[in-house]
């Protein structure tokens, strides 16, 4: 496997950015509660993180709570519009069912950065 899902334990644990990243690896290999928890976790340390937010969205959306999904994005682009990681997830979003699985996202994210 090209992601690992181990946890973030020695290497600055209560790190955002390191569980963000790590939740998103999470979310790739459809670790979905995991990617879940570590996001939750990034969110206690940082309430103002809109990538957290954002990648809690796409958590969200995943679960099958679009409502939620679209309440959470909207904060995160509230607080950080032009943020690489909310336009991201915003893209996601918006194609709602046509990207279902992990794969599916994972290929839209590689086209969102081809095209940045």
């Amino acid at each position: 496997m090209f992601f690992s899902s181990a946890q973030p334990t020695n290497l600055m644990p209560n790190d955002t950015a390191n569980l963000v990243a790590l939740a998103w690896a999470q979310i790739a290999s459809n670790q979905i509660p995991v990617a879940k928890s570590n996001l939750q976790q990034a969110l206690i340390l940082d309430g103002q993180s809109a990538e957290t937010l954002a990648s809690l969205a796409l958590v969200a959306l995943f679960e099958g709570n679009d409502n939620q999904a679209s309440e959470v994005l909207l904060k995160a682009e509230a607080m950080q519009p032009n943020s690489p990681l909310v336009l991201l997830c915003k893209t996601i979003l918006a194609a709602g069912d046509n990207l279902d699985t992990p794969e599916k996202i994972i290929q839209s994210v590689m086209s969102f950065f081809e095209k940045a």
